[in-house]
C-alpha cells in the first residue's frame, strides 16, 4: 500500500497466541517514516494529495490519498468525485493508524473510454 508500505504479521517464537495486528515499517510510504527512534512523522509535505489512476480497456478508476499533514492542504471539493484515503487519527497515536474515506463508497471514479473519446470529437468540431 502507497500510505504505509507492505503490511505484514509478527509471531514471537514461543508465544502462544498470536499478535492480531498488522505492521509496516513505511520505507515506501509516499507520505509517512519512521525515524530511528520509532517515531512517525510526515514527508513529502510539499506533496498535498496524490491520483491514483488504474487504466484497463474500457475504462479508468481513479482514487486518491491525501497527505496527513501537507504545507498546503488539498481541498477534494475540486474533485468531488474521486474518493481520497486519508489518516484519520494524524497524528497516530501509539503509532496506531486508522484510514477512511473521504466518500461514501470508495469503488473510485469509474471514467469510460468512450465517454472521453465522444466528449473529444465534440471539442474538436467545435473549434
Amino acid at each position: 500500500m502507497a500510505f504505509t508500505s507492505e503490511e505484514f504479521f509478527r509471531h514471537e517464537i514461543g508465544k502462544a497466541e498470536a499478535d492480531p495486528n498488522r505492521y509496516a515499517d513505511l520505507k515506501n510510504s509516499v507520505f509517512l517514516e519512521l525515524t530511528a527512534d520509532g517515531k512517525i512523522v510526515p514527508r513529502r509535505k510539499e506533496i498535498s494529495a496524490i491520483l491514483l489512476i488504474a487504466v484497463d480497456g474500457a475504462a479508468s478508476t481513479v482514487f486518491g490519498m491525501l497527505h496527513p499533514e501537507p504545507e498546503y492542504p488539498f481541498d477534494i471539493e475540486f474533485l468531488p468525485d474521486v474518493p481520497f484515503l486519508h489518516v484519520a487519527n494524524w497524528p497516530a497515536l501509539d503509532n496506531r493508524f486508522r484510514f477512511l474515506w473521504a466518500v461514501a463508497h470508495p469503488s473510485g471514479l469509474n471514467v469510460r473510454h468512450y465517454q472521453l473519446a465522444r466528449q473529444l470529437v465534440r471539442n474538436l468540431s467545435s473549434t
